[in-house]
């Protein structure tokens, strides 16, 4: 097992449900959040990405696994740059959106601070 990125929630914001009953998560850097979407999102710290993160690779929230289904082209540099992305678990196989990491149609896990999100390759 490979782990290309692995970071830490550090805060929840208090609306993320809204979110998530569209099966959407924003994660912003605690640095670069904007206060009007910072009560919608969960706030992480700027880290390193080990490599390139692409399909087929698994997404980690806590011990729950979703295979990552597409790779909009600006994720990578978004979060190597500003610690921030979109995940979208609707199984799309294609990228509509540039900062969106598309993720398989799965029930989301409960996310808490504290929580460790990593990417892996198997």
């Amino acid at each position: 097992m490979n782990i290309i990125y692995e970071n830490k929630i550090s805060n929840v914001g208090a609306y993320v449900d809204k979110f998530i009953a569209e099966k959407i998560i924003l994660l912003f850097s605690e640095e670069s959040v904007m206060t009007q979407i910072k009560e919608y999102s969960y706030t992480i710290k700027n880290k390193k990405v080990n490599g390139i993160i692409k399909e087929g690779q698994i997404l980690k929230i806590d011990n729950e696994c979703y295979k990552i289904t597409a790779v909009g082209d600006i994720v990578q540099k978004n979060l190597e740059d500003i610690a921030h992305v979109t995940l979208k678990f609707d199984g799309s196989k294609v990228a509509n959106f540039p900062g969106t990491l598309y993720l398989e149609d799965k029930k989301i896990t409960k996310i808490h601070e504290g929580t460790i999100i990593q990417i892996i390759e198997l």
